[in-house]
């Protein structure tokens, strides 16, 4: 059984299948490699690795359980300079507890 082309990209021009093959297979790329990276349980900080960082010093930290650690102000760790003798949070400070009291039914009437 023959596999059924796809109806836009079969009607298109030659030079618009010539620029939408590569972008498709870049995509892809892109995709198997952050796959790879989850499955593997590596991360890393990209405005680290942008501001001119090496990739052992963008690699973020994680726990026991994968999840990403952060410190106390709510930046994450890294693994090239995570103390040992620290206490670190699995998830960002929430800086503004939300209010989620509930008004009288008068209150909300006036």
């Amino acid at each position: 059984m023959a596999i059924p082309k796809f109806k836009p990209l079969e009607e298109a021009s030659g030079s618009t299948k010539k620029i939408v093959k590569p972008v498709l297979i870049a995509v892809i790329a892109i995709l198997l490699g952050a796959f790879g990276l989850e499955a593997s349980s590596n991360d890393f900080d990209l405005g680290k690795l942008f501001g001119g960082s090496s990739l052992q010093e963008s690699k973020v930290a994680r726990d026991e359980e994968g999840n990403v650690l952060f410190d106390k102000e709510g930046q994450m760790l890294h693994k090239a300079r995570v103390p040992t003798n620290i206490t670190v949070m699995t998830s960002p400070p929430n800086p503004k507890p939300k209010d989620f009291s509930l008004k009288s039914v008068e209150q909300i009437m006036i």
